[in-house]
């Protein structure tokens, strides 16, 4: 059986997209291995709605399409990422205060 090719890390979902745009999949992964099942996620539990202006709900679909993902995903993961920042500087000062 040939050797094949190691897949790249990738420095983005662009550079990625275009990597894979360009290369040949049976070169990275053998057709005779069997499968591995992945779950990614699970159901999301709760909706909500949220009203925001024109331009930036056109801004926020752009960013999303160029980021190839769906605007709803960039904002859950914008969100996310916020979150996790701000609940790390509130521990930060809670840890200071208490020293």
């Amino acid at each position: 059986m040939a050797r094949r090719k190691q897949i790249p890390e990738f420095g983005s979902v662009e550079e990625e997209s275009d990597f894979w745009d360009e290369a040949d999949l049976t070169d990275y992964i053998d057709p005779d291995e069997p499968p591995i099942e992945v779950e990614i996620g699970g159901r999301l539990a709760n909706s909500i709605s949220l009203r925001m202006d024109d331009g930036m709900l056109d801004a926020l679909k752009k960013l999303a399409k160029k980021r190839s993902m769906g605007y709803q995903t960039l904002m859950r993961m914008w969100v996310a990422e916020r979150l996790e920042k701000e609940l790390a500087e509130e521990a930060a000062r809670r840890d200071k205060r208490a020293s």
